[in-house]
């Protein structure tokens, strides 16, 4: 039995799911659907797909103006254009989302409409249906039983967070490399509430994450006989589809695709070199970037463009067409004052936010310290003899690695540059559709979005600047797990 234990706590992947499974049950109870950010929203968008309204085409029965007083009456969020435009739903799915109050006045019902309620299209508009397969597939297995709003959203998170976890339970699984940090991030408060919050995040980045392991797992294998197979990178090619149809900020995904060893591998490059297979890689890429382009054509068409959703977006569109340098100039600049005085830790690491209530600063950047310190320490492996290495390992330790330090530098700087690819794009969607003309920092920036960034720089093939037991950094990154979700329900229940 003490065998059977000790086996379970030093596997990384099964903590993780059930750490996952225990935090995640406890922060769906205590924090309600409709209370996260644009979570009405998301809800109506989902259900409108799920019963084949794809586009916003009917007008709603009352008309946006552009006063003040018809952006409060109409419930506008701040930095989106009015519209006429959206769809009828049921009534009591559309009281559910956005309030009994809104559901009942003249601007929603119609009485060429019994029973339903009209929804004016929003942001979400501009996202792919393919972000919202989860909560689609919830919906229609939903609605066998029930017709309750609320049982429909709670089922749609449910959804969302098991594809989540078992989704992450495989990645640390396969992952040669930083299981325990994976574990240590994809538990972090942030992440967990993140992980069944009605939105596009999953879609997003566990696709993301699981390219990165796949490409991880094919360039450290020990075979230097065995390179990339095209069914694998088939699947790493409709993941990036999938991370890229729910975000276009995901397009620096695709530069992992193209590192992937198709026909050759990184440990022996006297077995051909990079451009080799590169055509058959750059097939892999393309359909990504036509699926972006496709549904941006899309949007446009039926409006949802970024010029035609945000208010601030029109003049960073002009100014980035007419004076690109000087937007670029402006941008880093944004960039630099967001950095230095809006970057925020507690959010990115706790995801602490009840009203104005943060936990101190300095406790939050200790726990970053962690993290870095984890992502550079994950491996007590020395880098030589991989089979011995291996049969003698214990369990949960990471793989060792046998790659030339030439690869390694390659391999990392591929991952390094697609985090900081992410995060500029991140930055700029930010500088272009929240951020007004001569404001300071960078407007609406959540610490959600900064999470695939650390995925990407936690699976790096470790460097080994330090040594350390891997019993110790299984110990800190549980520890801090476990202590980060007691600090973090303990502030939501307060």
């Amino acid at each position: 039995m003490r065998t059977v234990w000790l086996g379970i706590v030093r596997s990384p992947h099964v903590v993780y799911l059930i750490l996952a499974v225990i935090f995640t049950s406890v922060f769906i109870t205590a924090i309600p659907p409709m209370t996260t950010p644009d979570a009405p929203q998301h809800f109506t968008r989902a259900y409108a797909i799920s019963v084949g309204k794809i586009a916003p085409s009917e007008q709603g029965p009352g008309t946006f103006g552009n006063s003040l007083a018809d952006e409060s009456t109409f419930n506008l969020e701040v930095g989106f254009q009015p519209t006429s435009d959206g769809y009828y739903l049921p009534q009591s799915i559309v009281a559910y989302a956005m309030g009994a109050e809104y559901a009942t006045s003249p601007l929603a019902i119609n009485a060429a409409h019994p029973g339903e309620a009209f929804v004016y299209e929003n942001q979400t508009e501009g996202t792919s249906p393919v972000a919202y397969l989860p909560q689609v597939l919830a919906l229609l297995i939903g609605r066998l039983f029930t017709d309750s709003p609320a049982a429909l959203a709670y089922l749609q998170e449910v959804m969302l967070a098991t594809i989540w976890i078992v989704g992450m339970t495989v990645v640390i699984r396969i992952v040669p490399f930083g299981k325990w940090p994976l574990l240590l991030i994809a538990l972090l408060p942030t992440q967990i509430q993140d992980s069944f919050q009605l939105g596009a995040d999953v879609m997003t980045s566990l696709p993301f994450v699981f390219i990165a392991a796949l490409l991880i797992r094919r360039v450290s294998c020990a075979r230097p006989d065995a390179p990339g197979t095209i069914p694998e990178f088939t699947l790493m090619s409709i993941l990036a589809i999938m991370a890229t149809q729910a975000k276009v900020v995901m397009l620096p995904a695709v530069l992992l695709l193209l590192a992937y060893p198709l026909g050759f591998t990184y440990i022996d490059y006297g077995k051909g070199t990079f451009l080799t297979s590169l055509w058959k890689r750059l097939l892999g890429v393309i359909p990504a970037i036509v699926g972006i382009l496709l549904w941006s054509q899309y949007a446009q068409h039926i409006g949802r463009g970024l010029h035609d959703v945000y208010i601030v977006a029109p003049g960073r569109l002009e100014l980035l067409v007419s004076s690109p340098i000087a937007a670029f100039i402006d941008w880093l600049k944004s960039c630099t004052q967001w950095a230095c005085n809006q970057f925020d830790y507690p959010g990115l690491i706790c995801g602490l936010r009840s009203g104005d209530a943060r936990i101190p600063g300095t406790i939050a950047l200790a726990v970053l310290f962690i993290v870095v310190t984890m992502i550079f320490t994950c491996s007590s492996t020395p880098l030589s003899s991989a089979s011995s290495a291996t049969k003698n390992a214990e369990p949960g330790a990471d793989a060792p690695s046998d790659l030339p330090r030439a690869a390694r530098l390659a391999i990392n700087t591929v991952c390094i540059i697609t985090a900081l690819g992410v995060l500029a794009a991140t930055l700029l969607s930010m500088y272009i559709i929240w951020t007004p003309i001569g404001a300071y920092g960078l407007l609406g920036v959540q610490a959600r979005y900064l999470l695939p960034c650390l995925y990407a720089l936690a699976i790096l093939v470790p460097p080994k600047p330090f040594r350390a037991s891997n019993a110790l950094i299984r110990g800190l990154c549980t520890g801090t797990a476990i202590i980060l979700f007691c600090i973090s329900i303990a502030v939501i229940l307060h």
